[in-house]
């Protein structure tokens, strides 16, 4: 069995591919997940929130010594549909920091350059899952389910 959730004196820290109040997927699978997270107690971390869709996280080389001091071994980067490959020089630095990264991917195309460089792959379909074990990547499926994190339509009605 796998072992999602860390011990909680680990620090997540969540890039989201674009802003949760206009992007589905960032709303779900990412903003959703870290509020429950630090109502858990967890050390959940949003760095930066996208203006609109950003596939790659704002990071210069000159920020390399940065790093060490920002991210400590057994951090956990959660990346969410963050694919591109521009991505990978800050991959290897933090990698360099003790980190370990999770991807969370929903869609086709699959990214194998950046899913060897996580530790996991979590996805919201079978199918996705089962193309990224067979690149040889370890993944998850988890099922979406934003309702268990937003109260229900009938909830919020006035009577």
């Amino acid at each position: 069995m796998i072992q999602i959730l860390p011990p909680r004196n680990n620090r997540i820290f969540w890039f989201l591919v674009g802003n949760p109040e206009f992007v589905a997927s960032s709303r779900i699978q990412g903003l959703r997940i870290h509020e429950k997270l630090k109502k858990l107690g967890y050390h959940s971390v949003l760095p930066y929130t996208p203006a609109g869709i950003e596939e790659e996280i704002p990071y210069k080389i000159s920020d390399k010594k940065r790093l060490k001091k920002i991210f400590r071994e057994g951090d956990i980067i959660a990346l969410q549909k963050i694919k591109n490959e521009i991505n990978i020089p800050l991959f290897h630095e933090l990698r360099r920091c003790g980190v370990k990264m999770v991807l969370i991917d929903c869609d086709l195309p699959l990214s194998p350059e950046i899913s060897k460089m996580t530790d996991l792959v979590i996805c919201c379909s079978k199918r996705l899952s089962e193309l990224y074990s067979a690149e040889g990547t370890r993944s998850l499926y988890i099922e979406d389910s934003p309702e268990a994190f937003s109260p229900s339509p009938r909830d919020s009605r006035k009577v």
